[in-house]
């Protein structure tokens, strides 16, 4: 068998055998010679002997863009080799990132050791600060800053960002978007495969239309039996889809509520759709029903409106002397709030507070919000004490914890106490109190509630928000700026503002957006109004009023008219093309 020297040749007792050696290092440029060397039991502990730049054959394949399968091969041989930096601090993954890939080999690197996304060289420089800079493929790019998403703001020894390498360097837009941490198009193999997916979905379904044998009676019965669960734990949930869960005994008294219900809420559609011109939620709003007043300010948001007045309704019947045990709340049930951006989670979660108060569900309107940073400690005894502190703080109110998935161990935060801070609220919140509600975007609370922390149990309630059509952006502008003074002309509705903007923005711009295309808007349309002025006043010469300032001078200030404080069609139409 072969052995090797003191100077790191091998032999095997004959003297010629030196002369026939041919390096791994050198045949892993060759690739497939490497795949057969290193295959060969005799020779896989080659896979371990570094060079004298301190590399080993696995860093030589990446340099070279070896295929997937000797990368395979060569970590089967050595699976530590992922790990091991060379004598000026590359990992293989830095060889990879700098030569653009190939990905598979990125993610197989990746895969064997996750913190190399977070590994720095000599020079500062992360695997990220290398594909940026010798503009990498955007799938490269990706699949780096998706392992180690801070690494775009890493800064090297020479000052310099991934993102600042990518701009100076010429890098595609799409890379400087995801390390600006923008949404990025999506490339045509996406679009592709959408569209590949969509037809696939579309096929299946004209299948089973085809092929369709009735089985409606079997799903009829499993949606009742999943309401009558729904009756026991939470019957005041039932009050949302308009049915009393007194009326409810058995699974045939369901199924007669149900298509009461149904009869009744098309009813109901068929009488609105009637009534022409645009009905004003606040004017049917009770004056003195202080929680359908605060209801009445969120816009949207129709599943939590229900829920509430479920829950009170519900609150209501418990204090009735005759009340049944079964109606009796089960309060207060933790809540997720989930939403895309400018959906109005925050609005809404703040709101909750004191409209849980005015229905008896919490005993006072205080809230207090948190996040990872308010939570989270250098030890795991501070985390501890700093969630119990949250807990105590908001004792008979409700606690808000935004963006709770941060607290999930990552890649990045191996030795990170934020697990703990989540277990102690969990145990804390057992007993109800105080009410906690989850807030966060869709996707992330989705990884978050099926992670194996035992949250989900915990919040049986979940609250999606969906986008803002535009005629709810248009209504949340109006609102905005009535708030401030503001009134809108004759010629102008929330209808004719809507449809100025369906026109001049797009559906997916105004998704990442939601109710801050409103503040824009608000800001915009001031901006018009304020320059549409400037510009009559300089026209027909109305004199300014004048007026001292703290410091004795004066300064001078255009009357006030009727016209400056009312928005026109106009200057929407101006303001929207300029936002």
């Amino acid at each position: 068998m072969p052995s090797r020297t003191s100077n790191g040749s091998l032999s095997n007792g004959n003297e010629n055998y030196e002369q026939d050696v041919v390096d791994l290092h050198e045949l892993a440029k060759g690739w497939k010679a490497a795949s057969v060397r290193s295959s060969d039991p005799l020779y896989a502990a080659e896979a371990r002997i570094k060079n004298d730049r301190g590399n080993l054959p696995l860093h030589t394949a990446a340099s070279f863009r070896a295929p997937i399968e000797v990368a395979e091969i060569l970590l089967r041989s050595y699976p530590e080799g992922a790990s091991i930096a060379n004598n000026y601090g590359n990992l293989a993954l830095h060889f990879t990132a700098w030569k653009k890939g190939p990905l598979d080999v990125e993610k197989i690197l990746l895969e064997a050791f996750p913190e190399g996304a977070a590994r720095k060289n000599n020079h500062g420089n992360l695997p990220l600060h290398y594909a940026a800079h010798y503009n990498a493929p955007i799938e490269v790019v990706q699949a780096l800053y998706d392992a180690y998403p801070e690494g775009a703001q890493q800064v090297n020894n020479d000052n310099n960002t991934p993102l600042d390498l990518a701009i100076a360097d010429g890098a595609s837009p799409n890379v400087v978007s995801l390390l600006q941490g923008k949404p990025v198009p999506p490339s045509e193999d996406e679009l592709y495969e959408v569209s590949k997916q969509r037809l696939e979905r579309v096929e299946q379904k004209l299948q089973n239309l085809a092929s369709r044998h009735d089985d409606s009676h079997g799903d009829l019965l499993n949606v009742l039996e999943m309401l009558m669960s729904v009756k026991e734990g939470h019957g005041h949930s039932l009050f949302s889809a308009g049915i009393d869960p007194r009326d409810v005994h058995n699974l045939e008294s369901l199924l007669i509520r149900l298509r009461a219900a149904g009869e009744e809420a098309k009813n109901t559609l068929d009488d609105e759709s009637s009534v022409s011109g645009e009905i004003d939620e606040s004017t049917l709003v009770p004056p003195d029903d202080l929680v359908e007043v605060l209801l009445s300010k969120i816009v949207g948001a129709d599943m939590f409106k229900q829920y509430v007045r479920g829950l009170r309704r519900t609150i209501e019947m418990s204090r009735q002397p005759a009340a049944s045990a079964e109606v009796a709340p089960k309060i207060p049930p933790h809540i997720a709030i989930v939403g895309e951006p400018g959906t109005g989670k925050s609005f809404l979660s703040h709101s909750l507070a004191q409209i849980f108060h005015e229905i008896g569900a919490v005993e006072t309107a205080s809230w207090r919000e948190v996040n990872r940073d308010d939570l989270v400690a250098a030890t795991a005894a501070r985390t501890v004490a700093k969630a119990r502190a949250a807990l105590d703080a908001a004792r008979g109110g409700v606690l808000i914890v935004d963006e709770p998935y941060t607290l999930l161990p990552s890649p990045a935060r191996k030795r990170d106490h934020g697990v703990l801070a989540l277990k102690e609220i969990v145990r804390g919140i057992a007993d109800g109190e105080p009410l906690v509600v989850l807030t966060g975007y869709p996707a992330d609370m989705r990884r978050f509630l099926s992670s194996d922390l035992g949250v989900r149990g915990s919040f049986p309630v979940q609250i999606e928000l969906s986008n803002f059509s535009t005629t709810e952006i248009a209504g949340i502008f109006v609102q905005s700026a009535s708030a401030l003074g503001f009134t809108l002309a004759h010629d102008l509705t929330i209808e004719s503002i809507a449809l100025s903007l369906g026109r001049v923005t797009d559906e997916t711009w105004r998704g990442e957006n939601n109710g801050r295309v409103a503040e824009m808007m608000v800001r915009a349309v001031r901006l018009q109004v304020q320059n549409r002025t400037k510009e009559l006043l300089s026209k027909s010469g109305t004199p300014q009023k004048s007026r001292s300032g703290r410091n004795g001078n004066d300064h001078s200030a255009p009357l006030i008219g009727a016209d400056e404080i009312s928005f026109t069609s106009e200057d929407i139409k101006q303001a929207l093309t300029r936002m």
